[in-house]
């Protein structure tokens, strides 16, 4: 069923039930996981930030057509976790660089949302340099207005959505639909993902940027992470992680002053 909604901003169409039962599911775990490699660890303790991937660039043409083509997928960002909190060896092998990296749990006072520091700038970044920076709108919306994409002024809505997995080994359908003369997209197309990758139980945040500035040299979006607001960080590194690579992340988190990272040997 869909329903008018006048209280938001004039982006928002309608929400669904759908859409709002698929936003609670994503917010009712207390934790969530991240694999990552040694550098990205690195890079997200001294940098307090965490990287979103455009949709346009990832290799899986099939995630970008799900969401209306690439022109539509330049602005949009994803990035994901696993709500599987138990070890999951294919997650070790191909996101946690086969054992050498680690598993980041996020652990929340009450959701996802605390993850994000929203007082401060997201960073869009092509090359190694920041090329724009970006505010959170802090408003929540179903439905976006592909032409308000284009124009509204610079901002960033967070949507936090479980993968839904379609059993077609191409995702080729069209995520927008047309109503009087516009065209909009439906945000519950923003994470199908393939069958077979049902494995990794995700549950994604994605970022999108609704501008009126060139985007399309914006490669990933680095967002600042709320350190404080969150209840406890566990790092795990993997069986075949160096020790001089765990060192390294132990001189960080002491030189960050860091109160609630708990760092775990790895499980042989």
């Amino acid at each position: 069923m869909l329903k008018k909604y006048e209280g938001m901003h004039k982006s928002v169409l309608v929400y669904s039930d759908e859409n709002i039962k698929a936003e609670k599911k994503a917010k009712s775990y207390k934790a969530l996981a991240h694999y990552t490699n040694i550098n990205a660890l690195k890079n997200i303790l001294s940098s307090k930030k965490i990287r979103f991937t455009n949709i346009g660039t990832l290799p899986d043409k099939s995630e970008r057509n799900s969401i209306g083509g690439k022109e539509y997928s330049t602005y949009i960002f994803s990035l994901s976790f696993t709500h599987q909190l138990e070890n999951n060896d294919k997650m070790w092998k191909n996101f946690g660089d086969n054992y050498k990296g680690a598993k980041i749990i996020y652990s929340f006072n009450n959701n996802i949302e605390d993850l994000i520091e929203k007082n401060s700038l997201a960073e869009g970044m092509y090359c190694g340099k920041v090329t724009s920076k970006f505010e959170f709108s802090g408003k929540n919306s179903n439905y976006l207005r592909n032409d308000e994409l284009l124009k509204r002024g610079i901002l960033l809505e967070l949507h936090y959505r479980d993968a839904n997995y379609i059993d077609k080994e191409k995702l080729d359908f069209e995520g927008s639909f047309k109503i009087k003369n516009e065209f909009w997209t439906d945000l519950k197309n923003l994470v199908n993902i393939k069958g077979k990758c049902k494995y990794q139980k995700e549950t994604r945040i994605n970022a999108v940027l609704m501008t009126n500035t060139n985007i399309e040299k914006i490669k990933y979006l680095y967002v600042p992470i709320d350190f404080e607001n969150l209840k406890e960080i566990k790092i795990e590194f993997g069986k075949n992680c160096e020790q001089k690579d765990i060192e390294e992340i132990e001189n960080i988190i002491k030189s960050e002053n860091f109160k609630n990272i708990k760092l775990l040997k790895a499980e042989e």
